[in-house]
């Protein structure tokens, strides 16, 4: 067996892939050997024969591996081959646990490909990232994995500071009027899926508890909610609306105060209220749960809570939250692909990968 460890947020395909190339750079595996058939390299490793045939058609992909047809598959001559430009990836904030597994797993495939990725934060400001597109563009990288800081203006700053046609793959958010690749999760169904959940567990009054200003993965999310409730013959509630908070410097949650909770205590005022909070994101339903357990309200007795992102924190909450996790690596990692195929022209059109999602069912629900 390999020294490859399934709990770790990298795939085992990817894993064997990394190390397969490792003795393809050492001089282990040798240009034109031909290696072993699938099966037994599955057998050596432990490993499923699925997970070895994936891990050899990336390398194939990667131009590492040759596969002729009866022959079977031979190390190609991969030292010959041009290194490719660098790679940059902006996002709002390096600590944060969703871009940190995000840039992971786009290393991970760029690595396996011989190329290089630069970083940098824009800290959620659109100045910062239209300066880090510059910088990038002064380092010449050949591609660029973006995640959007979703304000005002941002679809023009990027049709103006990036050259036309140049390869760009989104993460995570759309930028309303710009058009280019992404890579994103299924946002919408995800949340129909939760609410459906609470539904299924019998809540019937269930509010969204969401943030101001437009962010396309939020309004799929809020759109999704909706859906549920009247796919279940219910009435959606108002949106409790708050003010959008960053991440702290070091990529926790921002804390929320008592008087940013306004439209939670309004909620609550009412003789009819909510059984069931749909928090749009983990962040907002640690501050909504700290809130009214303060007030006096028990979670789940009084009320349900669940929220989306599966964030490190979501175990260890006051009361360990249900909540949507997100395949955060695999989101990096398709993007790293699909930038590679953009540059290589494999794939010149524009292309949405839509990723699945799962609920992380803890004690924060429960039945009505």
């Amino acid at each position: 067996m390999g020294p490859f460890d399934p709990s770790s947020p990298r795939p085992l395909y990817l894993q064997l892939a990394d190390q397969l190339r490792r003795q393809l750079e050492n001089g282990t595996l040798k240009p034109g050997e031909r290696l072993q058939p699938e099966v037994e390299i599955a057998k050596e490793y432990g490993l499923a024969r699925g997970t070895v045939r994936q891990a050899l058609l990336l390398l194939v992909n990667l131009g590492l591996l040759q596969r002729t047809r009866r022959k079977g598959t031979f190390v190609a001559d991969f030292q010959a081959r041009a290194h490719a430009p660098l790679i940059g990836i902006i996002v709002p904030y390096l600590g944060d646990y969703l871009t940190t597994y995000i840039m992971h797993g786009a290393e991970s495939v760029l690595r396996l490909n011989g190329y290089s990725l630069v970083f940098g934060p824009s800290g959620g400001r659109l100045d910062q990232e239209q300066e880090q597109i510059k910088r990038f563009q002064r380092d010449k990288i050949g591609g660029l994995i973006l995640y959007p800081v979703s304000l005002p203006g941002e679809a023009r700053m990027l049709q103006e500071t990036l050259p036309p046609g140049f390869p760009v793959v989104l993460v995570d958010r759309k930028v309303s009027d710009f058009v280019a690749s992404s890579v994103l999760v299924d946002n919408s169904g995800a949340a129909y899926h939760v609410v459906e959940h609470l539904i299924s567990i019998g809540h019937r009054r269930i509010a969204c508890v969401t943030h101001d200003g437009y962010v396309s993965s939020v309004d799929d999310r809020q759109r999704g909610y909706e859906q549920a409730m009247h796919a279940a013959g219910l009435a959606p509630i108002p949106f409790a609306t708050l003010i959008r908070r960053d991440p702290t410097p070091e990529g926790q949650p921002a804390p929320y105060a008592a008087h940013d909770m306004g439209p939670v205590d309004h909620l609550f005022a009412s003789s009819d209220r909510p059984t069931a909070l749909f928090c749009i994101n983990d962040a907002i339903a640690l501050g909504v749960m700290s809130h009214i357990v303060s007030c006096g309200f028990r979670v789940p007795e009084d009320v349900s809570i669940v929220g989306f992102d599966d964030i490190p924190l979501a175990a260890f909450m006051p009361v360990p939250l249900t909540t949507v996790a997100q395949p955060k690596f695999e989101v990096g990692a398709h993007a790293a692909q699909l930038l590679l195929d953009k540059i290589s022209g494999r794939e010149p059109a524009t292309h949405a990968v839509v990723l699945p999602t799962a609920l992380s069912l803890r004690s924060s629900a429960s039945r009505r």
